[in-house]
């Protein structure tokens, strides 16, 4: 076993330690969210905020995240996982780090950035970086997008470019169909691309983060 993930390994420990101390002073229940196949714990002072373990599931009930929460915030270290089980990201939410990045990111790409008032195409210093990877984003919405009616009966199929900002704080806004295909998938395209894009790094260009214009796109296929 190298140095480095001997290291990881302590810290982790160390850290899950810690906040098992911090949570146990608190009274807490067990929840989860069905649509999002999340199971997590949460304060019965009021039965929202979230608080302790965290697991996120893929369709075969494969782990995709794990993590902890204090008092309703990402705390500590995060471990995001592929579709083959095999571990992508290691994020300490504490310092804000990426301690370990499995998935090699591609520097030359180009990237829409918003620097001012305009928008310019360019390669970034370390590109957004969305933790899981896209299989988490692609898992999530196989799982809950809805095949619209009007389309399938038309026999409407393609692929709807779905654009959003990613902002500088990591947070995701400005959803819009930047190409669509009608029938209802351009709506329900967008629905599911807005509710599974809130693990997101920030891109860095220039010495700073930025705000960048990402598109993704949601395919329709009839069987």
């Amino acid at each position: 076993m190298n140095k480095r993930i001997r290291l990881n390994i302590i810290l982790n420990i160390f850290l899950f330690l810690s906040f098992s101390t911090l949570v146990s002073a608190q009274e807490i229940k067990n929840s989860k969210n069905s649509e999002l196949n999340e199971y997590f714990t949460v304060l019965k002072s009021d039965n929202i905020t979230r608080h302790g373990e965290f697991k996120k599931f893929a369709m075969n009930n494969n782990l995709m995240i794990k993590g902890f929460y204090k008092n309703g915030v990402r705390d500590s270290l995060w471990e995001f996982y592929a579709i083959d089980k095999k571990l992508v990201h290691t994020y300490n939410y504490s310092t804000n780090e990426l301690v370990e990045h499995i998935k090699k990111v591609s520097i030359d790409k180009k990237y829409q950035v918003i620097y001012g008032q305009d928008i310019i195409e360019t390669t970034l210093a370390k590109p957004p970086i969305l933790l899981g990877g896209e299989d988490l984003l692609m898992n999530q919405i196989k799982k809950n997008i809805k095949y619209p009616f009007a389309a399938r009966e038309n026999g409407i199929s393609g692929t709807v470019i779905i654009s959003f900002i990613i902002k500088k704080t990591g947070q995701t806004s400005n959803f819009k169909v930047k190409r669509g295909i009608g029938s209802g998938c351009d709506e329900e395209a967008l629905r599911v691309v807005k509710k599974f894009t809130d693990y997101w790094l920030p891109g860095f260009y220039e010495n700073e983060f930025v705000d960048i214009v990402y598109e993704f796109p949601v395919k329709f296929a009839l069987q």
